[in-house]
């Protein structure tokens, strides 16, 4: 599945878990549908979950590759950065 297909299935499953929870809260849903609205729920709830899980697993990945133009990975980039930011690091002193 590419990335764009994989996004545009999590938007319409979110569309659709708000439109249940919309009818769920409607109180006009005769109880049998009201079941089956709450097994399609929870279902559309675990599939996004799992999405979500998977998305923040890549970004986690991504965090830990080094930049290929400095060698650090994006948290050592930061925390330079930071350290730049501050003049120092926390504890240090400043040098002129």
């Amino acid at each position: 599945m590419t990335k764009s297909a994989g996004k545009h299935l999590f938007e319409k499953g979110l569309e659709r878990l708000e439109e249940i929870a919309s009818l769920l809260d409607s109180e006009k849903v005769p109880l049998e549908e009201a079941l089956c609205l709450y097994e399609e729920g929870m279902r559309l709830r675990a599939s996004l979950s799992k999405y979500l899980a998977e998305a923040e697993r890549r970004v986690t990945v991504m965090d830990m590759e080094p930049d290929s133009g400095t060698g650090n990975t994006p948290q050592q980039t930061k925390a330079a950065r930071h350290k730049n930011e501050n003049g120092a690091e926390k504890g240090g002193s400043l040098l002129f």
